[in-house]
């Protein structure tokens, strides 16, 4: 061993410092968010994560005057549900463009008060008042991405088989 370290001691000293560099930057904290964020096995929750599981996310509430109260009008549309679920915040989400109404993302108490209300949510289709607003839980962009390709898929396999009739339940495509 003595004679190694005298024969090779600088070149084992160098690369012994280019290892322990890149091995540093490897598991970096960005880094390391990265490549969990792209790995197809999600086993650690980001910090983000809880967060998103209580948002609860309004589509089709249109935009009105400055004086309108977003926080009303949200109360109105789950007392229309039968829930009165307090809220910890609510915006709208997006930028500002004519023509188009932004989301409201609504961040609730409990993840169980969320669940409770996305299962009402089809109640909504038979309100006179909200029959074109749609609830839905706040996703990651993976997570829409995800969804997009599956519901295309939907389509496709209606298309193709009209007779048959095809369900998304948890991320997966039925036949029922």
């Amino acid at each position: 061993s003595s004679g190694i370290n005298a024969e090779y001691g600088e070149d084992l000293k160098s690369w012994s410092t280019v290892v322990s560099r890149n091995c540093a930057a490897a598991v970096a904290p960005p880094r390391l968010k990265a490549a969990l964020k792209k790995s197809p096995e999600k086993q650690l929750d980001l910090e983000d994560e809880p967060e998103k599981q209580q948002n609860l996310m309004i589509f089709g509430l249109s935009e009105l005057e400055e004086d309108y109260s977003l926080e009303a009008e949200v109360t109105n549309i789950l007392e229309e549900l039968g829930e009165k679920p307090p809220f910890t915040s609510y915006t709208r989400v997006g930028v500002k463009t004519e023509g188009r109404t932004r989301p409201v993302r609504a961040t609730l108490a409990s993840r169980e008060t969320l669940s409770s209300i996305l299962r009402k949510a089809r109640e909504l289709r038979k309100s006179p008042t909200y029959s074109r607003v749609y609830l839905a839980p706040d996703r990651t962009l993976e997570e829409r991405l995800e969804r997009r390709k599956t519901l295309e898929t939907i389509q496709r396999l209606r298309k193709d088989n009209p007779n048959r009739q095809y369900i998304m339940r948890s991320g997966v495509i039925e036949c029922v």
